[in-house]
């Protein structure tokens, strides 16, 4: 709800100084999912994706489509993440 009070380029600092590469691919995912962030930004966290694929949610079991952009296991339903912001 406040997106545009974000400072997009402070995240994608704190994206890589976590150097945790499935939180950038993750971020990066939900960023891109519901237009929100900069092309820098989304450029930035796409450059910290492991070559592996990792789950969109860890809880959940391995199962969905591979999404090779952010190296992405999506087992949860798009939709299913479009509901919550509306809740």
């Amino acid at each position: 709800m406040r997106h545009t009070e974000l400072d997009w380029d402070r995240l994608g600092s704190y994206a890589k100084r976590l150097d945790e590469r499935a939180a950038a691919q993750r971020l990066g995912y939900l960023l891109e999912l519901f237009g929100l962030g900069s092309p820098a930004l989304l450029t930035r966290l796409q450059a910290l994706c492991a070559t592996g694929y990792v789950r969109l949610d860890p809880l959940l079991p391995d199962e969905g489509p591979y999404l090779a952009r952010w190296r992405l296991r999506i087992n949860v339903e798009p939709k299913s993440l479009e509901a919550v912001i509306r809740t």
